[in-house]
């Protein structure tokens, strides 16, 4: 969950501007003693966006700003929270894809290598609040870009089955399991990660496919219809 509340912001009462004026001037005290810490940056934007009241998602996103202008190295962490609030708390889609977006281009101007927890995020935010197009399109340049990366591969194959394609979630549980095969272990820790990261998808798998949430948690009445193969992993 990280810096997020579970609570709804409209469930407390909103503090004043002073109240808040405060607690903005505490928290520049405390991160000049220790400064960038992401959780503490983060945090305090969910704070402002709780009890802010009408003004709270402005100062919130004041803050996330000025946490990815360079006060904050970890800012992927930063963006995810970021992505998380917009989306899920203020439900403004848009605005939550182009801090994706965003995340992305600074991947790309920082010449980073990795770029596997980008597109593990970025294929779950589309699966989440995009459509299949959207949610394939973005399954199509995680591989592209991290082809050898298991967590990718695996989130990617549980995209496919989540829109209810099994065959083209068979199809990139395959192409996955013939790429890690390339590695220099023959495939052996990738394959095990792939497979480990599947079998923690199970039950949400389970719950988004037909039938799921009546038959496949419920073991007792497994023997309604055969094993998916997803499921024997």
């Amino acid at each position: 969950m990280g810096a997020r509340s579970s609570v709804p912001a409209t469930v407390y009462e909103p503090l004043d501007a002073a109240a808040l004026d405060d607690r903005q001037r505490a928290f520049e005290v405390w991160d000049s003693i220790d400064p960038g810490r992401a959780f503490r940056w983060c945090s305090h934007a969910f704070f402002m966006y709780t009890f802010g009241g009408a003004a709270g998602i402005g100062r919130a996103r004041a803050v996330f700003r000025a946490a990815l202008l360079g006060r904050v190295a970890d800012f992927p962490y930063v963006y995810k929270e970021g992505i998380y609030l917009e989306a899920h708390d203020v439900g403004d889609v848009e605005a939550a894809r182009r801090l994706l977006r965003e995340w992305r281009a600074r991947c790309a101007a920082a010449g980073a290598d990795d770029l596997a927890d980008f597109w593990r995020d970025a294929v779950r935010f589309e699966l989440s609040h995009g459509d299949a197009e959207s949610a394939r399109a973005a399954v199509d340049a995680a591989v592209a870009e991290c082809p050898r990366d298991a967590g990718v591969r695996a989130q990617c194959v549980v995209a496919e089955l989540a829109l209810g394609d099994h065959a083209r979630g068979r199809a990139a549980y395959d192409a996955a399991l013939a790429a890690l095969a390339g590695d220099d272990d023959g495939g052996g820790v990738g394959v095990m990660e792939l497979n480990e990261r599947l079998r923690l998808n199970r039950r949400y798998l389970m719950e988004m496919t037909t039938f799921g949430g009546c038959l496949g948690l419920c073991r007792r009445y497994r023997w309604l219809r055969p094993p998916r193969w997803w499921e024997q992993l």
